[in-house]
């Protein structure tokens, strides 16, 4: 995918290339592949991925009233720091890993 340009995605041709390739795929490593990648994904991801997102957001907070920068709201800052850094790692983290789950890969076109 990450070879093709905006044009091939308009067209039936690719998605029903992408679609033959993920369903080869999937049918290669159900049910076994499918649920190990699954629980990878929500330990690792999720669990450990979330983990972190809270401590650094815990210091971003702890660390602004180390500096005296009292926040209006200082659960307001704790989220707003823990919804930055969920839009900026886990979002995107999982929508590459759900991509490579589903057998997506560069070709060598």
């Amino acid at each position: 995918m990450s070879k093709s340009n905006l044009n091939e995605l308009k067209e039936k041709q690719f998605w029903d290339k992408l679609m033959q390739s993920c369903s080869t795929y999937f049918n290669k490593n159900w049910p076994y592949g499918f649920i190990s990648q699954m629980i990878v994904f929500i330990v690792l991801l999720t669990g450990l991925g979330n983990l972190l997102i809270i401590l650094i957001s815990g210091l971003f907070t702890s660390t602004l009233e180390w500096l005296d920068i009292k926040p209006a709201e200082p659960t307001a800052a704790y989220d707003a720091c823990v919804y930055f850094l969920k839009n900026m790692s886990v979002i995107p983290l999982a929508l590459v890993y759900v991509l490579k789950m589903c057998g997506v890969k560069p070709t060598d076109n």
